[in-house]
């Protein structure tokens, strides 16, 4: 605790620093879509999940959506140095490619780098952020080992609906957006384009050399809503430039292209509903100085469908192809690879007055791995009117991508790692204001790629287990909402007895929103994280820090609304990579017009 701040620590317990009161929604009733792959009310949801608004991420005009994840339970963010460099995502203390990403239900890893490149995702046209944490192999397959990041894009939902913003902030940032989107009585579409550009600030401690950063997202939707049929068309962008400083501390930038291309169709009756989806996922990164660069075009084929055999069972099937072209050069290894997958899977569910529970199997074919099963089987059942338990087992695995088996260091032989996942959670209500959900799991992983030193090359000789328990609880009033989390765990390399690297073993999250009056709102996050180690070649820990971000919305006319957020308001000196800056405090304002 003496790596904290104090004052912070002082506001952490006492100010309740989430949602606007507009927000202050019951999300119990919220739909989600991810934990499942059908809709699903949060309550009745028997995974950990988690959603995040639209309206939160407006009001904490986070510059991209990782900055926007780290302030939730189980969910840390390692960074190297501010907006546009890498950041990656640790979801209950599993690696960094453990989670897998989806752009609307497509997925987005890489099939070159593993892990998502979620600092190119601006928040701007997201309607909300769905995590289930936990293995979701038997839904998504590879890649879901930790929890699957479902980010849905906003859709139409008025005749006509206009609007338009401009920011400004520290460290030269600039930003600017507009969208128009309209719905007629079948059909729908939108348009939105946003712009963001940074000088940045020097990403290496010690270092006077700032190196800056360009966003250039579209996203484009149209489609056709009738009784019984739903077709949409869709495609979102993100293309830009990274500055930053290579390990000879020489700066160098790099071109970087994100984007996905769907078409979808949904035919619904009163006892089925089957959805064929038929994506392109690309993800590309060119290197400005060099020849090096890595890109993924991922094909996939997705056919599902829900059918209502009874009142309270519903049982969804469903299948896959996906076929892959990953090429590389970095370091001078090169390679070019057709990857194909095929799949099947089937998910039972039943939803008593006070029992529920889901079975789901999955088959993965993997032209290079062979056959994989993976399984989820969960329970719950309500103790009272007010509270309910919840258990559950699950498996997954994440298949080795392309740079691990053909890149520098890379093994052909390499097999898929494989995680077996237990947990038991208690969920209820204190009051009709406070609601409090607590989980413990522990997730063993077998086969985990590491560098072997010896050979100069991965190899599958590693084994982890991550145990932890976390708590939320949330409190409503009539203005203001607080919500409080707590996780200690314990992510172990069992091969090594050492923590996995870049992972606490304790934080905290406190997040409010207080609405003053019609025209003012105020609010603010918190996180505390205890210190973690750097990295698995070096015995040195990263300290532990606390960082304060405070909000404010000024809807000083009927259609213009001004935002303000401070950044590290306590002007905090941390990391969460060692030797890589963050950023002290900073100030970013913004105005909105809309016509809604």
């Amino acid at each position: 605790m003496r790596s904290f701040n104090r004052a912070a620590l002082a506001a952490f317990l006492c100010f309740p620093l989430s949602l606007t009161a507009d927000a202050v929604m019951d999300l119990d009733d919220t739909v989600t879509v991810t934990a499942t792959r059908t809709p699903l009310s949060l309550e009745d949801a028997l995974a950990p999940v988690i959603v995040i608004t639209g309206d939160e991420l407006r009001r904490t005009a986070t510059i991209d959506v990782a900055e926007a994840l780290r302030f939730h339970a189980g969910i840390e963010i390692g960074r190297n140095g501010g907006p546009g460099q890498a950041a990656s995502l640790f979801v209950r203390g599993t690696n960094s490619n453990h989670t897998q990403v989806l752009v609307d239900g497509v997925r987005v890893n890489p099939g070159t780098l593993g892990a998502a490149a979620i600092h190119h995702v601006r928040p701007a046209d997201i309607e909300r952020i769905e995590i289930v944490k936990g293995p979701r192999s038997t839904l998504y397959g590879t890649e879901a080992i930790g929890g699957v990041v479902n980010i849905i894009t906003r859709r139409a939902t008025a005749p006509v609906t206009v609007d338009a913003e401009l920011g400004i902030g520290a460290h030269g940032t600039r930003s600017a957006g507009a969208s128009f989107k309209g719905r007629s009585a079948v059909w729908f579409g939108g348009l939105r384009a946003d712009t963001l550009e940074t000088d940045g600030f020097p990403p290496i401690i010690g270092s006077t050399i700032a190196r800056g950063y360009q966003n250039h997202t579209v996203h484009a939707h149209g489609g056709y809503q009738g009784d019984a049929l739903r077709t949409e068309v869709r495609r979102w962008q993100a293309t830009g430039n990274v500055e930053y400083v290579d390990f000879f501390g020489t700066p160098v930038d790099q071109d970087f292209d994100n984007h996905v291309t769907a078409a979808e169709a949904e035919w619904s009756t009163t006892r089925y509903r089957t959805l064929v989806r038929i994506s392109r996922a690309n993800d590309e990164i060119r290197q400005r100085q060099s020849p090096d660069f890595a890109a993924t075009a991922r094909t996939n084929v997705d056919w599902q469908t829900d059918w209502q055999i009874a009142s309270a069972h519903e049982l969804t099937t469903g299948a896959s192809v996906t076929r892959e072209r990953t090429t590389a050069e970095v370091f001078g290894a090169a390679f070019d690879e057709t990857p194909r997958t095929r799949a099947v899977f089937a998910q039972w569910q039943h939803q008593g007055e006070r029992n529920r529970a889901l079975v789901a199997v999955r088959h993965s074919d993997h032209d290079a791995f062979g056959g994989r099963f993976s399984s989820n089987a969960e329970v719950g059942r309500s103790l009272s009117e007010r509270w309910g338990i919840v258990a559950g087992a699950g498996t997954a695995f994440r298949a080795p991508d392309s740079t691990q088996r053909f890149g520098f260091g890379g093994n052909p032989a390499l097999e898929p790692e494989k995680s077996r996942n237990l947990e038991v959670g208690l969920r209820g209500r204190v009051g009709e204001r406070t609601r409090l959900s607590w989980q413990l799991f522990e997730n063993r992983i077998d086969d985990l790629i590491t560098f072997d030193l010896a050979t100069f090359a991965l190899e599958n000789i590693d084994r982890a287990r991550i145990r932890g328990s976390e708590l939320t609880v949330t409190h409503r009033a009539d203005r203001w909402v607080w919500r409080q989390s707590f996780v200690i765990q314990q992510p172990l390399d069992l091969g090594t007895a050492e923590p996995l690297p870049r992972r606490a073993r304790r934080s905290a999250q406190s997040s409010v929103q207080w609405r003053l009056n019609d025209a003012w709102s105020f609010g603010g996050d918190v996180l505390l994280t205890g210190k973690r180690k750097d990295s698995g070649f070096s015995p040195d820990f990263i300290p532990g820090y606390a960082l304060v971000n405070l909000s404010a919305e000024w809807r000083f006319s009927g259609r213009w609304t001004a935002d303000f957020r401070v950044e590290n308001a306590l002007d905090a000196h941390y990391e969460t990579a060692l030797g890589f800056a963050q950023s002290g405090r900073a100030l970013y304002g913004r105005v909105r017009w809309t016509n809604w």
